[in-house]
């Protein structure tokens, strides 16, 4: 059973690509494409009993942890480096914190004996709450420092601000004085992180300062008036403090990423360990799989057996001696993508089918907060008749 004859018989290739579709995070999904059958009675007897568990989490208490999250492995080992990470990688660091917190939070809260496989992997997540919290609040979603990331940064944003409004009000006087007639436009621009006017060229002489840059007809030169120097001078100094502060601020994170990279990789590891159980849970589900009766005497007996894409087959032995196999696919008629996240076919009996199945292209989608009894009862009677309708069939 473990070759990889056997494996290819068995179509296991198939069957796990479909169900790593089932998966939220690409770490769980490659995992899942990985698996290959046990050769222990107590291994597989254990995987059965973790995807049994997750099906009761899902389905009898209606719980769906929370799996989703980038992978942030090179993040923690350039953390380990002390490589000072950027503040959209702190970020990152922060979510997959922040999402395995909640997915041991939700199955920590199923109140329910059964489920002790799930809960002794839940159990090996611990992230720093504060580190996390630490994150958010000092990371936005862009990943850009906000002024909550110290109150030193919180201090030099608004000396900047304060600063370019001084210059601003002082430029205004131009803009509005005897000297606007010089001016190619009535506005203030920026050259080099100075605040400069676009001066007619032939007036270069009229307006005293540093010249920055011309326009390309070189009709336009962009002048820094000197009594704004020192004022421009007071903001690129602010804007120089407020780099090095965002820069000790990252090199903090990284520092306390560092010294929690071992617990965020090992919660990181069972959040993806969880993700494949409950992928599996659910892939189980949506192909109507059973779990079955296991023993530890060698011998197999399928009962009612099926492959998900397969409607009937029907095996006999001719009178010449050969053994037939006839094989009849099921069909898909229909193909449904839920407002809910669910994505599946309905086949031409009113039977889900998953939805990694390879089916026909040419089928009719329905979209929109679809139940599958819906699907399944009402949509499925629908997907009969485009089938049988020799003008909707065509199409």
């Amino acid at each position: 059973m473990n070759g990889e004859r056997s494996i290819i018989a068995l179509e296991l290739d198939k069957v796990l690509a479909r169900a790593s579709g089932y998966c939220h995070g690409a770490a769980a999904a490659n995992a899942m494409l990985s698996l290959r059958p046990q050769s222990s009675f107590d291994a597989a007897r254990l995987l059965l009993e973790q995807t049994s568990e997750a099906d009761i989490i899902l389905h009898e208490h209606v719980v769906s942890p929370e799996f989703a999250f980038d992978d942030v492995s090179a993040c923690l080992d350039a953390a380990e480096k002390m490589s000072t990470l950027s503040a959209l990688e702190v970020r990152r660091v922060g979510v997959a914190m922040r999402t395995a917190r909640l997915c041991a939070g939700a199955i920590e809260n199923v109140p329910d004996d059964r489920i002790k496989h799930i809960r002794e992997i839940s159990s090996l997540i611990g992230t720093d709450r504060s580190l996390e919290k630490h994150i958010f609040d000092a990371i936005s979603q862009e990943g850009e420092l906000t002024d909550e990331a110290s109150g030193e940064l919180r201090r030099l944003r608004a000396a900047i601000k304060a600063a370019g409004a001084a210059v601003r009000s002082r430029l205004n006087a131009f803009l509005t004085g005897a000297q606007s007639k010089f001016l190619m436009e009535n506005l203030v621009t920026v050259r080099e992180g100075r605040y400069v006017l676009p001066v007619k060229a032939e007036c270069r002489s009229s307006v005293p300062g540093l010249l920055h840059d011309r326009s390309a007809s070189g009709s336009t030169v962009y002048i820094e008036p000197y009594a704004l120097v020192e004022m421009n001078n007071e903001i690129r100094a602010l804007k120089a403090q407020e780099s090095a502060e965002c820069e000790r601020i990252l090199q903090a994170f990284t520092h306390e990423i560092r010294g929690e990279s071992e617990n965020i990789k090992r919660s990181c590891a069972a959040v993806s360990a969880l993700d494949v159980i409950f992928a599996k849970a659910r892939y189980a589900r949506d192909t109507k799989a059973v779990m079955p009766a296991y023993s530890d005497d060698g011998k197999i007996d399928v009962k009612e057996g099926r492959h998900p894409l397969i409607d009937r087959v029907e095996c006999y032995k001719t009178p010449g001696g050969n053994v037939c196999v006839e094989v009849s696919q099921r069909i898909p008629i229909l193909r449904v993508m839920s407002d809910n996240g669910d994505n599946y076919y309905v086949d031409n009996k009113g039977i889900i089918m998953p939805r990694n199945a390879k089916c026909v292209a040419h089928l009719a989608i329905a979209s929109g907060n679809i139940e599958k009894t819906f699907a399944t009862n009402e949509l499925y009677k629908f997907g009969l008749f485009l089938q049988n309708n020799a003008f909707w069939s065509a199409q």
